[in-house]
């Protein structure tokens, strides 16, 4: 039976909702999921020495056949990997360059599914997170942590900003919505875990408190942007940016510049994204737009 046909054995839930990991991590995360000491309050501390020792030997040797499989999979072009700087597909497996690459969620669970007969999942509570954040709705706790983050405060200031928040939930002066129907309502008592708030429900209490910020979670996204990976559909999003702009009659200095002007404020109107957001998503198409015609150069 192939890879692409072997059914997986075992199932394994990831233990957060990372995009993407760094190989040598998701290695020794499977490594370390598939052989978890057991517990034994009864065994004395001879027996947990012997046992954390055993458990670390199969880690280390699980490890190693992972690797070389991952390896396999990636010269046999079935698995992609990427290079932190600039997101595109990279061949490089020699030595210790492969656990620096990058290797999205997605490409991981091919990999497991297809070599390893392990399925790999995400909790339900990451997937509602998801579902609900594609309908614009954030739990209180999200929003006051994003925006605390949108603004560099510390876990004080966060902590104070999410307390602010639940008591306008409680007093009627930040409309709270019902997860299950997006229609707002008074919640009594309010959950912060559980009640929830789009993005023009904070800013319309913001501004009614006097407050000179708003909250934006494109540019929370990417003033992060350099400390963790981008998924693939971010980089096709800025590529359909960038074919628009180009469509528009725009160009980038980078490209040359001597594009029709406007075409950037158009766009801003267009999408509704800030032009300084555009201008960073544009500037980043083209970064992966040349480095994938290098390697393309290369084969």
């Amino acid at each position: 039976m192939s890879h692409t046909d072997s059914p997986a054995a075992r199932v394994l839930y990831l233990p957060d909702d990372r995009s993407a990991w760094k190989v040598a991590e998701a290695l020794d995360w499977l490594a370390q999921a598939l052989h978890q000491a057991p517990e034994d309050d009864d065994a004395t501390d001879g027996k947990h020495s012997q046992a954390a020792l055993a458990t670390r030997t199969a880690e280390a040797v699980t490890r190693e056949s992972h690797e070389k499989a991952l390896r396999r999979a990636i010269s046999a072009r079935e698995v992609e990997i990427l290079d932190p700087p600039s997101p595109t597909e990279d061949k490089c497996t020699e030595g210790a360059a492969l656990g620096s690459q990058l290797i999205t969620r997605g490409e991981l669970e091919k990999f497991a599914r297809k070599y390893l007969y392990i399925e790999l999942r995400r909790r339900e509570e990451f997937v509602e997170a998801e579902k609900r954040h594609a309908r614009g709705l954030y739990t209180i706790e999200e929003a006051a942590a994003a925006l605390g983050e949108q603004q560099g405060w510390h876990a004080g200031a966060r902590a104070s900003l999410l307390k602010r928040m639940i008591e306008a939930a409680r007093d009627g002066t930040l409309t709270v919505r019902d997860p299950h129907t997006d229609l707002p309502y008074r919640p009594s008592p309010v959950r912060e875990f559980y009640h929830v708030v789009m993005v023009a429900d904070v800013n319309a209490w913001l501004e009614r408190s006097g407050v000179a910020y708003t909250w934006n979670p494109s540019c929370a996204e990417d003033a992060t942007a350099s400390k963790k990976p981008l998924p693939a559909d971010l980089r096709e999003k800025r590529a359909e940016l960038l074919r628009r702009f180009r469509a528009l009659g725009g160009k980038r200095r980078s490209e040359g510049g001597g594009g029709k002007r406007g075409a950037l404020a158009q766009l801003e109107k267009e999408t509704g994204i800030h032009r300084k957001n555009l201008s960073h998503h544009l500037d980043k198409a083209i970064e992966d737009e040349r480095a994938r015609a290098l390697w393309a150069g290369t084969k």
